[in-house]
């Protein structure tokens, strides 16, 4: 499974971007898929690879420094990071693949997902406007193989701007919250903010469905098997003295932050579970 995320902020907002890096990594890594776009479970380190990592990244990342403990009791699920799972494809590139499907995301009026909010266009000024054109959008485009992708930006986009800590729309967050589990979303942070404000409305029984639809999503499982792999590598890989030190440098600080990153999924995945 190719997974790519948004990287518009990688160098000015390196701390608070860990999903972005260390699902760069598996776009980097991407040479090493079989013909169904699949990342293997075992990653090569390519002392190549790594290079070629250091040269396209080293002002990003060679001299942050990052520790490899994160403490969880100091993360904010509202304003964690906000991030999409691009779907992989077999005809076109990389770089294509992504363009067109930030561009089908761009065509419904609303902007990318990222990690600052400063979005590239405003939303709607109301939760009735954006409720609208985004079923509207939907209805036109259902049978788009990129509406998955849409419903992950979009939803994210309207549940932290309009729904959460809105006791009058829990009928909204709950079809918009459908929308984010439907599409794969690995948004834990505010799929956990969401079903505990949602618990009340629709019932233990009805949260019950909803955690086990998210800890079965075979989707999900693979992309994290991937993100394992790709954790082990850079590890190996950060542990290698055979490199200069500048990309020793960068190896490890890319390694620290799969942990960290890991660290963070973990800590979210349990306590949406704990609901």
């Amino acid at each position: 499974l190719l997974i790519v995320f948004d990287l518009n902020h990688i160098k000015t907002n390196y701390m608070k971007n860990l999903t972005t890096i260390v699902l760069l990594f598996i776009f980097l890594f991407s040479n090493c898929k079989n013909n169904n776009n699949a990342v293997q479970p075992h990653l090569p380190a390519s002392t190549t690879m790594i290079k070629t990592t250091a040269n396209n990244f080293y002002m990003a990342a060679v001299n942050t420094k990052l520790n490899s403990k994160l403490d969880t009791s100091k993360l904010d699920p509202k304003n964690d990071d906000d991030a999409v799972v691009y779907m992989p494809s077999k005809v076109l590139s990389q770089k294509e693949n992504l363009l067109a499907q930030r561009n089908f995301i761009l065509s419904s009026g609303f902007p990318l997902a990222n990690n600052s909010r400063d979005y590239s266009r405003p939303l709607p000024p109301t939760f009735i406007e954006a409720n609208a054109k985004y079923r509207e959008f939907k209805r036109k485009e259902k049978k788009n193989q990129y509406l998955q992708v849409f419903e992950q930006n979009t939803a994210s986009l309207i549940i932290r701007k309009y729904l959460l800590d809105k006791a009058s729309n829990l009928s909204a967050l709950k079809y918009y919250t459908e929308d984010l589990l439907r599409s794969h979303s690995e948004n834990y942070s505010l799929i956990y903010l969401a079903l505990k404000q949602l618990k009340p409305f629709v019932g233990v029984q009805k949260i019950k469905e909803y955690k086990k639809e998210i800890n079965t999503d075979p989707i999900v499982a693979a992309h994290q098997k991937a993100i394992d792999a790709l954790r082990a590598n850079l590890i190996q890989s950060a542990n290698s003295k055979s490199v200069s030190n500048n990309v020793f440098d960068i190896t490890t600080t890319m390694a620290n932050a799969a942990v960290v990153e890991h660290t963070r999924h973990l800590h979210y995945l349990r306590k949406l579970n704990g609901i």
